[in-house]
């Protein structure tokens, strides 16, 4: 099972997107969840963890961090332990994008993707691989970087639309960029108490019809999430936020 990483950053849109996000203006903070089961599609009957999300202004860039932590019991008694590390740095004019990705299954690592990607002038984004090989991938026009693709999504509820599909780079695919389609229900209120049901599925770069991970929030307009809904395909997860605080905007 591939551990999805990047389900809750977002911020600044580029390209062609770059108009609408401006207006959005979202916050920095720290938030924890606690996770269970409340679904079972499979081999899966126990699953439990946490969640803990950190986003900070670094004045021309946005500094994140996620830690996924997740137990899992199949029928057969086996007991899994798996942790992800997700860390990012995205510069707020969009043009440039770090990232690293660590995974561990039973305290034994088991993935590691890092790299930076880089819009170019024309709008084309390269993207360079350091782990788990050096290589280069060349994204078309149009793709978001992660802290741009929530921008995106806020930006199209407040303007009434109810789905968009935008691709994603957020560098925890070898393979290069994620295809999403976001649905969007209920928006309602004014400035960042704001807030709608939102659902996003993400698909590999080279899958089907079916996405490999799908997420349900509440998200409001400055960009906190809460009540999670992880479908990881055989099993789906309840996040319940534990803690939450803002964190100083840049110069404070």
């Amino acid at each position: 099972m591939r551990l999805f990483c990047a389900v809750l950053i977002g911020l600044c849109v580029g390209g062609s997107m770059a108009s609408a996000g401006a207006r959005v203006v979202l916050a920095a903070h720290d938030i924890r969840y606690d996770l269970s089961l409340s679904e079972a599609h499979g081999d899966t009957i126990a699953a439990s963890g946490g969640m803990h999300y950190r986003v900070e202004d670094r004045c021309d860039a946005w500094g994140t961090q996620q830690r996924l932590m997740l137990r899992t019991v199949a029928r057969s008694g086996v007991v899994t332990e798996m942790v992800s590390d997700y860390a990012t740095l995205e510069r707020k004019d969009g043009r440039d994008f770090l990232f690293e990705t660590r995974q561990s299954v039973d305290g034994r690592l088991t993935s590691r993707i890092a790299g930076e990607a880089r819009r170019e002038a024309d709008g084309v984004v390269s993207v360079y691989y350091s782990r788990p090989e050096v290589r280069r991938v060349v994204l078309p026009k149009g793709v978001l970087f992660p802290l741009a693709h929530t921008a995106a999504i806020v930006s199209a509820a407040e303007g009434g639309r109810r789905d968009l599909a935008p691709d994603l780079f957020d560098g925890t695919s070898a393979e290069g960029a994620l295809r999403t389609y976001v649905t969007i229900q209920g928006w309602s209120g004014l400035g960042t108490g704001a807030s709608g049901r939102v659902h996003v599925a993400f698909f590999e770069p080279k899958g089907g019809m079916t996405p490999d991970f799908s997420l349900g929030a509440r998200y409001f307009a400055d960009g906190v999430s809460d009540r999670l809904a992880m479908d990881f395909g055989d099993f789906t997860l309840a996040g319940d936020e534990v803690s939450f605080r803002r964190l100083p905007g840049c110069g404070r």
